[in-house]
Protein backbone atom coordinates (compact mmCIF):
# COMPACT_ATOMS: atom_id res chain seq x y z
CA UNK A 1 0.00 0.00 0.00
CA UNK A 2 1.33 3.36 -1.00
CA UNK A 3 2.07 5.24 1.90
CA UNK A 4 -0.32 7.73 3.32
CA UNK A 5 1.77 11.08 2.36
CA UNK A 6 2.57 9.78 -1.37
CA UNK A 7 -1.51 9.39 -1.83
CA UNK A 8 -1.77 12.97 -0.64
CA UNK A 9 0.88 14.51 -2.64
CA UNK A 10 -0.55 12.54 -5.92
CA UNK A 11 -3.93 13.98 -5.16
CA UNK A 12 -2.71 17.09 -4.86
CA UNK A 13 -1.09 16.89 -8.24
CA UNK A 14 2.49 18.48 -7.36
CA UNK A 15 5.81 16.39 -7.74
CA UNK A 16 8.10 15.57 -5.35
CA UNK A 17 10.43 18.38 -5.71
CA UNK A 18 6.91 20.77 -5.43
CA UNK A 19 5.59 19.62 -2.68
CA UNK A 20 8.90 20.20 -0.92
CA UNK A 21 8.29 23.80 -2.01
CA UNK A 22 5.13 24.28 -0.64
CA UNK A 23 6.61 22.29 2.57
CA UNK A 24 9.34 25.13 2.96
CA UNK A 25 6.68 28.16 2.00
CA UNK A 26 4.13 26.77 5.14
CA UNK A 27 7.11 26.27 7.22
CA UNK A 28 8.55 30.26 6.73
CA UNK A 29 4.51 30.91 6.60
CA UNK A 30 4.34 30.14 9.81
CA UNK A 31 7.18 31.64 11.78
CA UNK A 32 9.42 28.37 11.96
CA UNK A 33 12.24 28.95 10.01
CA UNK A 34 13.74 28.82 6.36
CA UNK A 35 13.72 24.77 5.11
CA UNK A 36 15.92 23.86 2.42
CA UNK A 37 12.84 22.70 -0.17
CA UNK A 38 14.54 19.26 -1.28
CA UNK A 39 13.41 16.45 -3.25
CA UNK A 40 15.07 13.70 -1.74
CA UNK A 41 13.58 14.28 2.16
CA UNK A 42 9.97 14.29 0.48
CA UNK A 43 11.27 10.95 -1.06
CA UNK A 44 12.93 9.87 1.98
CA UNK A 45 9.27 10.40 3.91
CA UNK A 46 7.46 8.66 1.34
CA UNK A 47 9.48 5.55 1.42
CA UNK A 48 9.60 5.61 5.57
CA UNK A 49 13.21 5.89 5.94
CA UNK A 50 13.05 8.99 8.01
CA UNK A 51 10.28 10.51 10.06
CA UNK A 52 10.31 14.33 9.40
CA UNK A 53 10.56 16.62 12.03
CA UNK A 54 8.03 18.02 13.90
CA UNK A 55 8.27 21.54 12.29
CA UNK A 56 8.06 19.91 9.00
CA UNK A 57 4.79 18.11 10.25
CA UNK A 58 3.28 20.83 11.24
CA UNK A 59 4.34 22.96 7.93
CA UNK A 60 2.36 19.80 6.20
CA UNK A 61 -0.68 19.84 8.37
CA UNK A 62 -0.91 23.32 7.36
CA UNK A 63 -0.68 22.48 3.74
CA UNK A 64 -3.66 19.48 4.33
CA UNK A 65 -5.98 21.36 6.92
CA UNK A 66 -4.90 19.63 9.67
CA UNK A 67 -4.91 20.94 13.51
CA UNK A 68 -1.51 21.22 15.11
CA UNK A 69 -3.07 19.38 18.20
CA UNK A 70 -3.30 16.59 15.95
CA UNK A 71 -0.53 16.33 14.87
CA UNK A 72 0.91 15.92 17.81
CA UNK A 73 -1.80 13.55 19.15
CA UNK A 74 -1.68 11.01 16.98
CA UNK A 75 2.27 11.07 15.21
CA UNK A 76 3.28 10.51 12.22
CA UNK A 77 2.29 9.04 9.80
CA UNK A 78 -1.21 8.92 11.41
CA UNK A 79 -2.44 12.25 11.43
CA UNK A 80 -1.96 12.73 7.59
CA UNK A 81 -5.33 10.54 7.45
CA UNK A 82 -7.08 13.07 8.95
CA UNK A 83 -6.23 15.41 5.83
CA UNK A 84 -9.54 13.66 4.22
CA UNK A 85 -12.81 13.99 4.52
CA UNK A 86 -12.44 13.36 8.35
CA UNK A 87 -10.77 16.58 8.91
CA UNK A 88 -13.41 18.50 6.39
CA UNK A 89 -16.25 17.19 9.13
CA UNK A 90 -14.62 18.42 11.90
CA UNK A 91 -14.14 21.85 10.35
CA UNK A 92 -10.35 21.91 10.25
CA UNK A 93 -10.13 25.57 8.27
CA UNK A 94 -8.71 27.43 11.67
CA UNK A 95 -5.18 28.34 10.89
CA UNK A 96 -2.81 27.15 13.91
CA UNK A 97 -2.69 29.95 16.16
CA UNK A 98 -6.71 30.02 17.20
CA UNK A 99 -7.63 33.04 15.34
CA UNK A 100 -11.64 32.35 12.96
CA UNK A 101 -10.44 31.92 9.53
CA UNK A 102 -10.42 35.21 7.27
CA UNK A 103 -10.94 35.37 3.75
CA UNK A 104 -6.97 35.91 3.71
CA UNK A 105 -6.94 32.62 5.34
CA UNK A 106 -8.92 30.70 3.16
CA UNK A 107 -7.07 31.75 -0.20
CA UNK A 108 -3.56 32.51 0.84
CA UNK A 109 -3.09 28.35 0.84
CA UNK A 110 -4.22 27.94 -2.71
CA UNK A 111 -1.05 26.32 -4.28
CA UNK A 112 -0.19 27.69 -7.84
CA UNK A 113 -1.31 31.09 -8.83
CA UNK A 114 0.47 33.87 -11.12
CA UNK A 115 3.87 33.06 -12.59
CA UNK A 116 3.27 29.48 -10.97
CA UNK A 117 0.39 28.37 -12.29
CA UNK A 118 1.12 29.43 -15.64
CA UNK A 119 3.76 27.29 -15.77
CA UNK A 120 2.12 24.43 -14.80
CA UNK A 121 -0.35 25.01 -17.25
CA UNK A 122 1.90 25.34 -20.43
CA UNK A 123 3.48 21.67 -19.06
CA UNK A 124 -0.23 20.41 -18.89
CA UNK A 125 -0.62 21.05 -22.20
CA UNK A 126 2.59 19.86 -23.34
CA UNK A 127 1.72 16.79 -21.98
CA UNK A 128 -1.24 16.47 -23.50
CA UNK A 129 0.03 16.78 -26.49
CA UNK A 130 2.54 13.96 -25.66
CA UNK A 131 -0.13 12.01 -24.26
CA UNK A 132 -2.34 12.36 -27.13
CA UNK A 133 -3.92 9.20 -29.13
CA UNK A 134 -1.01 7.37 -31.19
CA UNK A 135 1.64 8.63 -28.87
CA UNK A 136 2.48 5.54 -26.95
CA UNK A 137 1.99 7.37 -24.08
CA UNK A 138 0.44 6.04 -20.83
CA UNK A 139 2.21 2.57 -20.92
CA UNK A 140 1.08 -0.29 -19.09
CA UNK A 141 2.55 -1.52 -15.44
CA UNK A 142 3.98 -4.82 -14.24
CA UNK A 143 2.61 -5.87 -11.02
CA UNK A 144 -0.31 -7.68 -9.61
CA UNK A 145 -3.09 -8.03 -12.48
CA UNK A 146 -6.26 -5.32 -12.15
CA UNK A 147 -9.18 -7.14 -12.26
CA UNK A 148 -11.82 -5.71 -14.92
CA UNK A 149 -14.58 -6.47 -13.02
CA UNK A 150 -13.13 -3.94 -9.83
CA UNK A 151 -11.99 -1.45 -12.48
CA UNK A 152 -15.18 -1.64 -13.97
CA UNK A 153 -17.63 -1.21 -10.60
CA UNK A 154 -14.85 1.85 -9.80
CA UNK A 155 -16.16 3.25 -12.95
CA UNK A 156 -20.15 3.07 -12.09
CA UNK A 157 -19.45 4.06 -8.55
CA UNK A 158 -17.86 7.24 -9.66
CA UNK A 159 -20.44 8.03 -12.42
CA UNK A 160 -23.18 7.53 -9.46
CA UNK A 161 -21.55 10.42 -7.57
CA UNK A 162 -21.13 12.67 -10.57
CA UNK A 163 -24.74 12.42 -11.03
CA UNK A 164 -25.38 13.74 -7.32
CA UNK A 165 -23.96 17.63 -9.10
CA UNK A 166 -27.22 17.61 -10.60
CA UNK A 167 -28.83 17.75 -7.45
CA UNK A 168 -29.45 15.55 -4.35
CA UNK A 169 -30.46 15.06 -0.79
CA UNK A 170 -27.49 13.37 0.47
CA UNK A 171 -25.34 15.63 2.89
CA UNK A 172 -22.65 17.49 1.07
CA UNK A 173 -19.83 15.65 3.85
CA UNK A 174 -21.08 11.91 3.11
CA UNK A 175 -20.83 12.48 -0.41
CA UNK A 176 -17.40 13.86 0.16
CA UNK A 177 -16.26 11.51 2.28
CA UNK A 178 -17.36 8.49 -0.03
CA UNK A 179 -15.94 10.67 -3.37
CA UNK A 180 -12.50 11.11 -1.21
CA UNK A 181 -12.65 7.35 -1.07
CA UNK A 182 -12.86 5.95 -4.54
CA UNK A 183 -10.24 8.64 -5.31
CA UNK A 184 -7.75 7.67 -3.15
CA UNK A 185 -8.91 4.01 -4.25
CA UNK A 186 -8.14 4.99 -8.02
CA UNK A 187 -4.99 6.34 -7.14
CA UNK A 188 -3.88 2.71 -5.58
CA UNK A 189 -4.68 1.06 -8.40
CA UNK A 190 -2.93 3.47 -10.90
CA UNK A 191 0.14 2.77 -8.33
CA UNK A 192 0.17 -0.60 -7.00
CA UNK A 193 -1.44 -3.25 -9.74
CA UNK A 194 -0.38 -3.95 -13.26
CA UNK A 195 -2.32 -3.53 -16.66
CA UNK A 196 -1.91 -2.67 -20.17
CA UNK A 197 -1.62 0.68 -21.86
CA UNK A 198 -5.47 1.06 -22.44
CA UNK A 199 -6.21 0.54 -19.12
CA UNK A 200 -3.94 2.66 -18.14
CA UNK A 201 -5.80 5.80 -19.49
CA UNK A 202 -8.87 4.00 -17.84
CA UNK A 203 -7.78 4.34 -14.67
CA UNK A 204 -5.78 7.92 -15.48
CA UNK A 205 -9.50 9.21 -16.22
CA UNK A 206 -11.14 7.33 -13.25
CA UNK A 207 -8.46 9.11 -11.20
CA UNK A 208 -9.04 12.60 -13.02
CA UNK A 209 -13.00 11.86 -12.45
CA UNK A 210 -12.69 11.01 -8.71
CA UNK A 211 -10.66 14.28 -8.32
CA UNK A 212 -13.13 16.62 -9.99
CA UNK A 213 -15.75 14.92 -7.87
CA UNK A 214 -13.77 15.77 -4.33
CA UNK A 215 -12.99 19.12 -6.22
CA UNK A 216 -16.72 20.20 -6.38
CA UNK A 217 -17.74 19.27 -3.59
CA UNK A 218 -14.64 20.22 -1.14
CA UNK A 219 -15.92 24.11 -2.90
CA UNK A 220 -19.33 23.25 -2.21
CA UNK A 221 -18.22 22.81 1.71
CA UNK A 222 -16.46 26.27 1.47
CA UNK A 223 -13.14 24.38 1.53
CA UNK A 224 -11.80 26.39 -1.45
CA UNK A 225 -7.61 25.75 -1.06
CA UNK A 226 -8.57 21.89 -1.07
CA UNK A 227 -10.48 21.81 -4.03
CA UNK A 228 -7.94 23.78 -6.21
CA UNK A 229 -5.72 20.98 -5.52
CA UNK A 230 -8.22 18.12 -6.18
CA UNK A 231 -8.64 20.47 -9.48
CA UNK A 232 -5.00 20.35 -9.78
CA UNK A 233 -4.75 17.04 -9.58
CA UNK A 234 -7.71 16.12 -12.20
CA UNK A 235 -5.72 17.88 -14.31
CA UNK A 236 -2.85 16.59 -14.57
CA UNK A 237 -4.68 12.85 -14.42
CA UNK A 238 -6.61 14.19 -17.59
CA UNK A 239 -3.55 15.10 -19.94
CA UNK A 240 -1.95 11.83 -18.38
CA UNK A 241 -4.72 10.00 -20.45
CA UNK A 242 -4.26 12.34 -22.86
CA UNK A 243 -8.36 13.25 -22.78
CA UNK A 244 -8.68 16.58 -24.03
CA UNK A 245 -12.28 17.24 -22.67
CA UNK A 246 -11.42 15.45 -19.74
CA UNK A 247 -8.58 18.04 -19.13
CA UNK A 248 -10.75 21.29 -20.66
CA UNK A 249 -13.19 20.48 -17.43
CA UNK A 250 -10.54 19.97 -14.90
CA UNK A 251 -9.35 23.25 -16.36
CA UNK A 252 -13.01 24.70 -16.08
CA UNK A 253 -13.48 23.93 -13.10
CA UNK A 254 -10.09 25.47 -12.33
CA UNK A 255 -10.99 28.62 -12.85
CA UNK A 256 -13.94 28.68 -10.67
CA UNK A 257 -11.46 28.42 -8.01
CA UNK A 258 -9.54 31.38 -8.84
CA UNK A 259 -12.92 33.42 -9.67
CA UNK A 260 -13.97 32.56 -6.11
CA UNK A 261 -10.96 34.00 -4.88
CA UNK A 262 -10.90 37.10 -6.80
CA UNK A 263 -7.98 36.31 -8.60
CA UNK A 264 -9.60 37.15 -11.66
CA UNK A 265 -6.34 36.82 -13.63
CA UNK A 266 -5.43 33.31 -12.80
CA UNK A 267 -8.99 32.31 -13.53
CA UNK A 268 -8.69 33.79 -17.76
CA UNK A 269 -5.22 32.47 -17.72
CA UNK A 270 -6.72 29.32 -17.10
CA UNK A 271 -10.02 29.46 -19.10
CA UNK A 272 -7.50 30.19 -22.06
CA UNK A 273 -5.89 26.83 -21.03
CA UNK A 274 -9.09 25.28 -21.64
CA UNK A 275 -9.87 26.23 -25.17
CA UNK A 276 -6.14 25.54 -26.06
CA UNK A 277 -6.85 21.95 -24.67
CA UNK A 278 -10.18 21.59 -26.20
CA UNK A 279 -10.36 23.42 -29.61
CA UNK A 280 -13.46 21.71 -29.92
CA UNK A 281 -16.10 21.63 -26.73
CA UNK A 282 -19.41 20.76 -26.41
CA UNK A 283 -21.72 23.40 -26.57
CA UNK A 284 -22.98 23.70 -22.65
CA UNK A 285 -18.59 23.26 -22.33
CA UNK A 286 -17.77 26.23 -24.61
CA UNK A 287 -20.70 27.97 -22.95
CA UNK A 288 -19.29 27.30 -19.85
CA UNK A 289 -16.11 28.95 -20.49
CA UNK A 290 -17.87 31.92 -22.13
CA UNK A 291 -19.58 32.18 -18.59
CA UNK A 292 -16.54 32.10 -16.51
CA UNK A 293 -14.55 34.25 -18.71
CA UNK A 294 -17.59 36.50 -17.88
CA UNK A 295 -17.47 36.77 -14.43
CA UNK A 296 -13.30 37.10 -14.41
CA UNK A 297 -13.80 40.45 -16.41
CA UNK A 298 -16.68 41.71 -14.10
CA UNK A 299 -14.25 41.07 -11.38
CA UNK A 300 -11.94 43.11 -13.34
CA UNK A 301 -14.58 45.92 -13.99
CA UNK A 302 -14.09 45.31 -17.77
CA UNK A 303 -17.87 45.79 -18.53
CA UNK A 304 -18.42 45.66 -22.38
CA UNK A 305 -16.07 42.71 -22.14
CA UNK A 306 -17.97 41.09 -19.74
CA UNK A 307 -21.35 41.71 -21.86
CA UNK A 308 -19.54 40.58 -25.15
CA UNK A 309 -18.64 37.03 -23.16
CA UNK A 310 -22.59 36.52 -21.87
CA UNK A 311 -23.69 37.25 -25.04
CA UNK A 312 -21.04 34.55 -27.04
CA UNK A 313 -22.58 32.31 -23.91
CA UNK A 314 -26.33 32.62 -24.96
CA UNK A 315 -25.35 32.57 -28.81
CA UNK A 316 -22.95 28.82 -28.02
CA UNK A 317 -25.66 27.27 -25.56
CA UNK A 318 -28.46 27.21 -28.40
CA UNK A 319 -26.09 25.94 -31.13
CA UNK A 320 -26.32 22.61 -32.49
CA UNK A 321 -23.76 20.17 -32.68
CA UNK A 322 -23.52 16.88 -34.40
CA UNK A 323 -20.45 15.65 -33.02
CA UNK A 324 -21.56 16.32 -29.03
CA UNK A 325 -25.52 14.36 -28.54
CA UNK A 326 -27.84 16.39 -27.05
CA UNK A 327 -28.46 16.29 -23.13
CA UNK A 328 -31.95 17.56 -22.14
CA UNK A 329 -30.94 17.47 -18.58
CA UNK A 330 -27.45 19.53 -19.07
CA UNK A 331 -29.38 22.43 -21.09
CA UNK A 332 -32.04 22.95 -19.37
CA UNK A 333 -29.80 23.48 -16.28
CA UNK A 334 -27.87 25.57 -18.28
CA UNK A 335 -30.60 27.55 -19.52
CA UNK A 336 -32.65 27.90 -16.71
CA UNK A 337 -29.78 27.65 -13.59
CA UNK A 338 -26.13 28.47 -14.95
CA UNK A 339 -26.83 31.47 -17.59
CA UNK A 340 -29.07 33.53 -14.97
CA UNK A 341 -26.79 32.80 -12.02
CA UNK A 342 -23.72 33.82 -14.29
CA UNK A 343 -25.03 36.72 -15.60
CA UNK A 344 -26.58 37.95 -11.84
CA UNK A 345 -22.86 37.31 -10.44
CA UNK A 346 -21.37 39.33 -13.35
CA UNK A 347 -23.61 42.38 -12.94
CA UNK A 348 -22.95 41.83 -9.02
CA UNK A 349 -19.26 42.10 -9.39
CA UNK A 350 -19.49 45.48 -11.69
CA UNK A 351 -21.37 47.23 -9.24
CA UNK A 352 -24.74 46.75 -10.55
CA UNK A 353 -26.95 45.18 -7.83
CA UNK A 354 -30.54 46.03 -9.22
CA UNK A 355 -29.55 44.89 -12.64
CA UNK A 356 -28.61 41.66 -11.09
CA UNK A 357 -31.35 40.82 -8.89
CA UNK A 358 -33.92 39.78 -11.20
CA UNK A 359 -31.85 36.89 -12.31
CA UNK A 360 -31.70 35.29 -8.91
CA UNK A 361 -35.65 34.67 -9.08
CA UNK A 362 -35.37 31.16 -9.82
CA UNK A 363 -33.17 30.40 -7.17
CA UNK A 364 -35.22 31.82 -4.76
CA UNK A 365 -38.81 31.07 -5.48
CA UNK A 366 -40.40 28.39 -2.88
CA UNK A 367 -39.37 24.81 -3.92
CA UNK A 368 -42.00 21.93 -3.52
CA UNK A 369 -40.63 19.59 -1.22
CA UNK A 370 -38.74 16.65 -1.73
CA UNK A 371 -41.12 14.93 -3.82
CA UNK A 372 -39.77 17.65 -6.38
CA UNK A 373 -36.19 17.54 -7.97
CA UNK A 374 -33.78 17.66 -5.33
CA UNK A 375 -31.49 21.18 -5.35
CA UNK A 376 -28.07 21.85 -6.63
CA UNK A 377 -25.11 21.47 -4.12
CA UNK A 378 -24.42 24.80 -5.45
CA UNK A 379 -28.02 26.45 -4.15
CA UNK A 380 -25.96 27.67 -1.38
CA UNK A 381 -23.12 29.29 -3.13
CA UNK A 382 -25.58 30.81 -5.62
CA UNK A 383 -27.79 32.52 -2.82
CA UNK A 384 -24.64 33.92 -1.40
CA UNK A 385 -24.36 36.36 -4.53
CA UNK A 386 -27.83 37.13 -3.98
CA UNK A 387 -27.73 37.84 -0.42
CA UNK A 388 -25.31 40.11 -1.64
CA UNK A 389 -27.31 41.56 -3.76
CA UNK A 390 -30.21 42.21 -1.09
CA UNK A 391 -27.67 43.75 1.07
CA UNK A 392 -26.08 46.19 -1.79
CA UNK A 393 -29.54 47.25 -2.32
CA UNK A 394 -30.94 48.12 1.56
CA UNK A 395 -33.39 45.26 1.07
CA UNK A 396 -32.96 43.49 4.96
CA UNK A 397 -36.41 41.52 4.84
CA UNK A 398 -35.27 39.97 1.35
CA UNK A 399 -31.32 39.06 2.63
CA UNK A 400 -32.71 37.49 5.44
CA UNK A 401 -35.53 35.34 3.49
CA UNK A 402 -32.60 33.95 1.45
CA UNK A 403 -30.74 33.24 4.55
CA UNK A 404 -33.64 31.36 5.65
CA UNK A 405 -34.06 29.51 2.24
CA UNK A 406 -30.51 28.75 1.95
CA UNK A 407 -30.73 26.65 5.29
CA UNK A 408 -34.23 25.23 4.98
CA UNK A 409 -33.01 24.26 1.48
CA UNK A 410 -29.90 22.12 2.55
CA UNK A 411 -31.25 21.78 5.95
CA UNK A 412 -27.66 22.46 7.27
CA UNK A 413 -25.47 24.75 5.28
CA UNK A 414 -21.48 23.27 5.92
CA UNK A 415 -19.36 25.39 8.39
CA UNK A 416 -17.42 26.99 5.63
CA UNK A 417 -20.35 28.10 3.72
CA UNK A 418 -22.35 29.23 6.77
CA UNK A 419 -19.15 31.34 7.62
CA UNK A 420 -19.56 33.23 4.77
CA UNK A 421 -22.93 33.67 5.31
CA UNK A 422 -22.05 35.37 8.95
CA UNK A 423 -19.49 37.57 7.67
CA UNK A 424 -21.61 38.85 5.42
CA UNK A 425 -24.56 40.00 7.55
CA UNK A 426 -21.86 40.79 10.43
CA UNK A 427 -22.46 44.62 9.54
CA UNK A 428 -26.03 44.51 10.33
CA UNK A 429 -26.67 42.34 12.83
CA UNK A 430 -28.00 44.98 15.25
CA UNK A 431 -31.58 44.89 12.82
CA UNK A 432 -33.94 42.16 14.21
CA UNK A 433 -34.10 40.75 10.79
CA UNK A 434 -30.74 40.01 10.32
CA UNK A 435 -30.30 38.95 13.54
CA UNK A 436 -33.31 36.24 13.33
CA UNK A 437 -31.50 35.09 10.42
CA UNK A 438 -28.43 34.92 12.22
CA UNK A 439 -30.38 32.83 14.87
CA UNK A 440 -31.45 30.87 11.86
CA UNK A 441 -27.92 30.02 10.89
CA UNK A 442 -27.26 28.84 14.17
CA UNK A 443 -29.91 26.66 14.51
CA UNK A 444 -28.84 24.71 11.25
CA UNK A 445 -25.72 24.21 12.13
CA UNK A 446 -24.50 20.63 12.51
Amino acid sequence: MAHPLTLLRTAMGVSQAEYAGLVARAHADLGLGQMAARREKVSRWEAGRIVPERSAQLAMARIHGVPAGEVRRLGWPHWLHLAGAEAAEAGTGTPHDGRRPSAEDRWSAFALQGPALAARLTRTLALLGAAGPGSGRAPGREGPPLREERLRWTEARTTALEQYENGTLVPLGALYAAALAEHRLAVHLVTTTGYDGPTARRLLRLVSRTALVCAWLASTLGQEPRAERHNLAAVRAAAAAGDPGCVSAALAQLANRHIIAGDAADALAVVRAARLADPHPAPGGSAGLHLKEAIALARLGEGEACARALDRADAVAGTPDDRHPPDPSAEFDLHERYLPVARATAWLHLGWPRRAQPYFGPLTHPRPPASAAPPSPYTPLALLYTLDAHLALGELDLAAATVHHAVDVTGALPPGIALRYRERLAPHRHEPLIAGALDHLADGAP
